[in-house]
């Protein structure tokens, strides 16, 4: 009968411990969080994976993808998640055409991203990646330019400085053109990387470049308002697959606590400490995070 007894609850206990190991491994996993493998995707995937092994039991791992792999990634299961921009996603997922109120654009989004493809959209982080135009800051005062239309008004005494593709590209210049009636005096076509220091330089007068650009906040230059919003929106909108988020409902939590986190300027900043400090991605995120509290 003792024997009995013991073999009964050494029974009991490993059920009962079996049942715990398996209640703690329903929480665990590993996320595979994807970066398009440039300086500002590869700062926001450390940012969410060093998020997420701290206030979770999952591990990540980090893969870097283009667009075409990426998406690929997402609808064969190998990517959970990544933070996308929502004209990229409105444009190149959806095929929609495009909007160019934000949250029109994002709610479109949301639902054609729910509908079509079972991905979850995510509450918006903050920051707007989109195509601006810069001038150096004393150029632009002295002219009293803010704005594309104060641009407009004196486009025949400028010269643009911009890549063969945003010169070609039907919604970039040709669409300014249409929407503000802009005539430069002349256009030079230059590498995307080149436009900063032509500016520096004399060369060009105005240019383009992304938002969040880590050049600019160590050059003498200044944005210009796009006053009638030409531009299509690109904010970053975290993704993560409707079967991934089912089966961790607790990445919800984690990315609420990036929402309306990073403005377009710290996204600059961020961006400068990789592109042209070169330091490592993985090293900014977490001091970002330490000083947001978040780590």
């Amino acid at each position: 009968m003792k024997k009995w007894f013991g073999i009964s609850l050494s029974l009991v206990l490993v059920i009962m411990l079996a049942a715990c190991s398996s209640s703690k491994s329903s929480g665990s996993g590993t996320i595979t969080i994807a970066t398009k493998g440039f300086g500002e995707q590869d700062i926001l995937a450390s940012i969410v994976a060093q998020l997420i092994e701290k206030e979770t039991d999952l591990s990540t791992k980090i893969v870097k993808l283009n667009d075409a792999l990426l998406w690929d990634g997402i609808k064969s299961g190998e990517v959970d998640t990544y933070v996308e921009y929502t004209g990229t996603a409105l444009l190149n997922v959806l095929k929609h055409e495009p909007v160019y109120e934000p949250s029109e654009a994002y709610d479109i989004v949301k639902k054609g991203m729910k509908e079509q493809n079972n991905v979850e959209v995510l509450d918006k982080i903050g920051f707007n990646d989109t195509l601006v135009f810069v001038m150096p800051k004393d150029k632009a005062d002295a002219r009293g330019i803010k704005t594309l239309s104060d641009v407009a008004a004196q486009s025949q005494e400028l010269v643009l400085g911009a890549s063969q593709r945003f010169i070609t590209r039907e919604d970039d210049l040709p669409l300014i053109n249409k929407i503000y009636n802009t005539q430069f005096k002349e256009i030079k076509t230059m590498d995307p990387g080149l436009q900063f220091k032509a500016a520096e330089d004399g060369q060009v007068d105005i240019f383009t470049t992304l938002s969040t650009s880590g050049t600019l906040p160590s050059t003498n230059n200044v944005i210009i308002v796009d006053d009638k919003k030409a531009f299509v929106p690109y904010d970053a909108v975290p993704f993560v697959k409707g079967a991934t988020l089912e089966a961790h409902p607790e990445l919800k939590d984690v990315y609420a606590k990036l929402a309306g986190k990073i403005n377009d300027e710290a996204m600059q900043k961020l961006n400068e400490q990789v592109d042209i400090e070169q330091k490592l991605a993985a090293d900014v995120a977490k001091q970002w995070l330490e000083e947001n509290g978040l780590l």
